[in-house]
């Protein structure tokens, strides 16, 4: 499972934060962190990569045991929590497989079908027998920022026609590679009053004060992509992802889903609407 619940202050933390720790500061959280569907205490486990007879892992958090009554656990496991990312989409291809945007708002969470996905192991260990094994849920449901990383280290998975359900009222389903729409891509005519997850690497911030907000322009004109990052949102961004300040989101890449707009005067948006909707991967190459 990718999230755990701090039990001292109820905040949620992903296992991308917890990775990102120090080994002191993540031994502060050794036994205070517990799963989403039950009081089972949550334990953080390192990413891996894979050798000769083993397929690597990326970072999570496990229980051992859930609780019987665990809400999690009732729901079939996600059994492709590996670094094999192509051999993963040929294989939910093949399975006919539904990624869901789960977005995490007390408001949203309510509207958006949010089936969990759990690590392979996990399910083997609750279930006990082989039935549980064999089992495969239809559905995987993918965060922001799971979803961001796939699309910067998963190379097939941009392109491919895995259906997607996104965070609209309607729960539209498109393939993938209509899902998705990179910042320089983005066209006023085509991307507008839909929902869509807008991704790249972002450029330079400007801040407009009578607006309250940050925005970061793709283009000159009116009707080139911009991002629209409102001041109240700015704090819960910069401290999820530990950075300096709003800026130090330039040059590395953010995923947002938003219902684009085009505004009276013509100026072709994307908003953060919450941090809750973003997901951040930090470029490497730069």
């Amino acid at each position: 499972m990718q999230e755990a619940l701090d039990r001292r202050t109820n905040h949620e933390y992903t296992a991308l934060e917890i990775s990102q720790l120090t080994d002191s500061h993540r031994e502060a959280f050794r036994g205070h962190l517990k799963c989403l569907g039950c009081e089972s205490t949550a334990h953080f486990r390192r990413e891996t990569d894979s050798s000769p007879g083993r397929r690597g892992r990326i970072a999570h958090f496990y229980c051992r045991p859930h609780a019987a009554n665990c809400s999690l656990i009732q729901r079939n496991a996600d059994p492709w929590e590996t670094n094999e990312s192509d051999a993963t989409v040929a294989e939910w291809v093949e399975r006919n497989q539904t990624l869901i945007v789960r977005i995490q708002t007390p408001v949203e969470s309510s509207e958006v079908n949010s089936e969990e996905s759990e690590d392979a192991d996990e399910g083997s260990r609750a279930g006990g027998g082989s039935a549980s094994r064999t089992r495969r849920s239809t559905t995987i449901s993918r965060g922001p920022q799971r979803l961001l990383e796939q699309l910067v280290h998963w190379p097939s998975f941009k392109t491919s026609a895995v259906r997607i359900r996104l965070p609209d009222p309607a729960q539209t389903e498109v393939p993938v590679h209509y899902a998705f729409v990179r910042f320089e891509d983005a066209q006023v005519a085509l991307h507008t009053e839909r929902w869509l997850g807008f991704w790249g690497i972002v450029r330079p911030f400007s801040f407009w004060a009578q607006g309250g907000s940050y925005y970061s322009n793709f283009g000159t004109e009116n009707s080139s992509f911009r991002i629209s990052i409102h001041r109240t949102h700015a704090d819960a961004i910069v401290q999820r992802y530990r950075l300096g300040s709003i800026h130090d989101l330039v040059g590395h890449y953010l995923l947002l889903f938003d219902r684009a707009r085009e505004s009276a005067s013509g100026r072709f948006t994307a908003d953060v609407n919450s941090v809750h909707h973003v997901g951040f991967v930090r470029n490497t190459d730069q």
